[in-house]
């Protein structure tokens, strides 16, 4: 059966629901869109084939779910129209979730007030229009968030890519002037300045490009994938102290590292990354006067790397926030101090690529730890499922 005859068959309903709302319907399109531009305010300045998108064939299906005559239970179902609903306003307005869910409730308002106004609804009709716009809600929720998703993926992607080419740049003219002033007939002062200034370019343009990785592994998490790991044999302490090297040296001089070496099968750039940026979170929220301590050790066939820092506890409501990918705690947001909220979520996706886990431990008067705990082979847990994944 067509549209056209279902619309047809819809206008001589022998359920008064169905039969009134097919009538109403541009009226009810009027009223909701008024409604919504008075209330939605990235709806204000909607072109009117934008705001209302799918919405009339939202309508009709609704309809249908009312007629005795049509199988349909709910307007939602065997039907995608809601998830293009929420796909549009993701990608052809400024809504945010709140605003979406606003217009539904709108709309519902609006069919309830008129339909009540000419028909006499049953309770089996109230159940039916409910239904259809608590699911319709929760199917345009999940497009929109989807969308959103991927654009911010192919958005950080393409950053990713294009900070990448003039940091390589960079870096590659750098190493140039380091091997020219080698040479034995640049000596001197001077030179030696020179030599260190070209350094720290190299140094710096490292740490950017593994700050956009952060970033781009970041991005895989959030959409549920596995951080990428390159697995070879590695020795953490060394890796811990080549981090050190790379901090100035006040930051140096509040580092306490205690442990021996531990060789294991890592990725050892992976945890080299998760390391920094413990230490640049202990670092920014712990107590700039107090030590930050850096314990290695190794037990039952496990690597236990933990970093401490004293200052302020995190509340115990906020420690899962802290993994989760672009989400930063309300202490975090309260310190006026800038981050992206990736540090965290890509410790805790390198850490369970390696079949491990990482664990906050955090209470008044006695500071906070991170700690990496992860097996000390990981070559044999390395398709293991993770939380994101």
């Amino acid at each position: 059966m067509d549209q056209s005859t279902d619309q047809s068959n819809l206008q001589s309903s022998k359920t008064p629901s169905a039969q009134a709302l097919f009538q109403l319907k541009k009226e009810i399109l009027a009223e909701w869109e008024k409604n919504v531009r008075e209330k939605v305010n990235a709806a204000a300045q909607l072109q009117r084939p934008v705001l209302t998108d799918t919405v009339p064939s939202f309508l009709d299906n609704l309809a249908e779910s009312l007629s005795e005559e049509h199988p349909r239970t709910i307007a939602t179902e065997s039907t995608t129209i809601a998830e293009e609903h929420g796909s549009e306003r993701a990608r052809l307005s400024r809504y945010g979730p709140d605003q979406l869910i606003t217009e539904y409730q709108l709309l519902r308002d609006v069919v309830l007030n008129k339909l009540q106004a000419v028909v006499s609804l049953t309770e089996g009709d109230r159940i039916t229009i409910q239904k259809s716009f608590d699911q319709a809600v929760c199917d345009a929720m999940t497009a929109f968030f989807l969308v959103h998703s991927q654009i911010r993926e192919k958005f950080v992607a393409g950053l990713g890519h294009d900070l990448r080419n003039p940091l390589g740049a960079a870096k590659m003219s750098a190493e140039l002037i380091l091997l020219s002033l080698n040479d034995e007939a640049y000596q001197g002062e001077i030179f030696e300045d020179l030599r260190k200034l070209a350094q720290r370019i190299v140094n710096n343009a490292k740490r950017a490009d593994r700050m956009i990785q952060d970033m781009l592994d970041a991005s895989v998490i959030q959409i549920g994938e596995k951080v990428p790991l390159k697995v070879g044999e590695w020795e953490i302490l060394a890796i811990v102290k080549d981090v050190i090297t790379d901090l100035n040296r006040k930051e140096q001089e509040r580092i306490h590292l205690v442990g021996s070496p531990v060789w294991g099968h890592w990725d050892g750039e992976a945890l080299r990354r998760s390391v920094e940026n413990l230490l640049s979170n202990a670092m920014k929220y712990g107590d700039s006067e107090t030590p930050v301590t850096i314990r290695v050790n190794a037990l039952a066939g496990r690597m236990i790397l933990s970093v401490h820092n004293l200052g302020a506890e995190i509340p115990a409501e906020e420690q899962e926030v802290l993994f989760q990918a672009f989400r930063r705690s309300q202490a975090a947001k309260a310190s006026g101090k800038k981050g992206w909220g990736i540090g965290l979520a890509l410790v805790r996706g390198v850490a369970e690529g390696h079949g491990g886990s990482i664990a906050v431990d955090s209470l008044r008067g006695r500071g906070t730890t991170f700690s990496i705990d992860i097996p000390v082979d990981a070559r044999p847990f390395l398709d293991a499922p993770t939380t994101t994944s």
